[in-house]
Formats: C-alpha cells, sequence, structure tokens
C-alpha cells in the first residue's frame, strides 16, 4: 500500500505542476470568489431590507403617538401599549388614518382597543 501511496504523491506533484491544473484551479477560485460576493450581498440585501422594515414601523408608530398627543392626549398610554405590540406597517397606517377621523375621545379609545 505504501508504494501506491508513493506512486500517487508522484504523480500529485507532476499533475500540480501542469497548466491544465493552474487554469481549472483559478477557475474554480473565480467561481467560488463570485458565489461568495453574490452570497454577501444578498445576506446584505435582506440586513438592509429589516432594517429599512425596522425603522418605517418606529417611524409609523411615532406618527400615530403624535396624532393621539395632539388630539386625545388622555389616551397616550393605552396608544404606547397598542403601537409597540403592532409589528405591521399597514396595521399601523390604518390606526392612523383611523385615529385622525376619529370625532372624540371615545370614538378613538375603540379604535385603539379594536387595533
Amino acid at each position: 500500500m505504501q508504494w501506491l501511496y508513493e506512486k500517487y504523491k508522484e504523480m500529485e506533484e507532476q499533475f500540480h505542476s501542469s497548466s491544465v491544473y493552474q487554469w481549472n484551479l483559478q477557475a474554480g477560485r473565480t467561481e467560488g470568489i463570485a458565489i461568495g460576493k453574490a452570497e454577501g450581498i444578498a445576506i446584505g440585501e435582506e440586513r438592509g431590507i429589516a432594517i429599512g422594515k425596522s425603522q418605517m414601523l418606529a417611524q409609523m408608530r411615532k406618527r400615530v403617538i403624535d396624532i393621539v398627543i395632539d388630539h386625545f392626549s388622555s389616551l397616550i398610554s393605552l396608544t404606547n401599549e397598542v403601537v409597540a405590540a403592532i409589528n405591521d406597517f399597514d396595521a399601523l397606517f390604518s390606526l392612523a388614518v383611523n385615529l385622525v377621523q376619529a370625532q372624540s375621545t371615545e370614538e378613538a379609545q375603540q379604535i385603539l382597543l379594536e387595533a
């Protein structure tokens, strides 16, 4: 078995020094680098999207709170609880629209309780 290993090592040295092997090795490295870059870009995009969504949610939560402060300040505690529990931008946007249209504190309270 030792002679087979020695023969393999001898052939491996010759093979590694051949131009064809070097070309294939370079092609593999180039492909590996391209795949790595693509995966890195995809991960970066995912993180960027997640950060963007988080920032949009925070801004919409602030807008809902601002509406309540301006028009129904007695409901601020309830509003803080409600907006903290909502993780959907569209739901927060609808809540903001409904609160702007509310005619009374009681109506705004009902909107918040149903959110």
